[in-house]
């Protein structure tokens, strides 16, 4: 377990109203305890008081009577969001962050000489990682698993991040990716890495096109299909048997659920309930939409 932090050793003390210990960083969604997280609305901040995980907040100043209401520790901050990415970066840089890991190896793994594998992974039995493939620190490929061509797994994602002088600073993800079995990744693709400690995640028998994004936190279930060109953005969630198919475009944080069915050239923006199909931009009922296309069409 890592050594727990106390809020006034790592923040300015004037900033700190209630001090306290975290021993890690994470969102409202924390699911282990002793989380530290920055919320700048009102929503996040109810969503975290509401998650025993959260011990510790950083807030802004109109939300201080509200965490401090609930005995919680809390540094208040006029740029929550920045000074919870500086501090994420700084931890990251000591190695703080680090996951508690040890690399192994499985049996028959075809490995083409121009990939690059970092010793920090784990592989499977028979994994097959073809020529130009990377995988990064902190990656789990199950058994049997397929990485295509030029298929980056482990990568930093988009997460901006800017200072009080307009400055732009380098975000690097501290979390990881895991595949399960029989996983197949098309050349081209990107799979990015968590932010936080749970995985970006691909489950067993679940197939990604070519040349798609895979953004950090994204959960997808198994026997699932996501189709070439595709974006699925960060802490996007598909659940088991859901299909996306080719140059969809999937919001942060939308859920698709069970067995629902996404077709081509969709923008998806909200919730699809399970079973359900739907197309277009924005997405919904795919044969309401077919029938209103060809009341326009006569």
């Amino acid at each position: 377990m890592k050594t727990a932090l106390r809020l006034s050793e790592r923040f300015d003390p004037t900033l700190v109203g209630k001090d306290g210990v975290f021993q890690r960083l994470d969102s409202s969604a924390a699911d282990q305890p002793g989380a530290l997280i920055y919320a700048a609305q009102v929503n996040f901040l109810n969503a975290g008081l509401a998650n025993e995980n959260v011990s510790a907040f950083l807030v802004p100043p109109d939300l201080e009577e509200r965490v401090k209401a609930a005995g919680k520790s809390y540094v208040v901050s006029p740029t929550p969001r920045l000074e919870f990415f500086r501090l994420y970066q700084q931890l990251h840089v000591e190695g703080w962050l680090e996951p508690e890991w040890e690399p192994s190896m499985g049996v028959d793994c075809r490995i083409h000489p121009d990939a690059t594998v970092s010793p920090k992974v784990r592989l499977g039995d028979r994994v097959v990682i073809e020529a130009g493939a990377r995988i990064g620190d902190h990656c789990v490929i199950g058994d049997d698993a397929y990485i295509g061509q030029n298929a980056v797994i482990g990568a930093d994602g988009l997460m901006p991040v800017i200072d009080e002088e307009g400055n732009a600073l380098r975000f690097s993800h501290a979390g990881s990716v895991l595949l399960g079995d029989r996983v197949v990744v098309l050349a081209g693709t990107c799979i990015v890495k968590s932010v936080f400690g749970r995985p970006t995640t691909i489950g067993s028998d679940s197939y990604v096109g070519l040349l798609t994004n895979i953004g950090h936190d994204v959960s997808i279930g198994r026997r699932c299909v996501v189709g070439g060109n595709c974006v699925l953005a960060g802490a996007s969630v598909l659940e088991d048997g859901a299909e996306v198919w080719a140059s969809t475009s999937v919001a942060q944080g939308t859920r698709i659920k069970a067995g629902a069915k996404i077709h081509m050239g969709s923008v998806v923006v909200q919730t699809v309930e399970a079973g359900e199909a739907v197309s277009g931009n924005y997405a919904y009922n795919h044969r309401k939409r077919a029938l209103d296309h060809l009341r326009k069409t006569k």
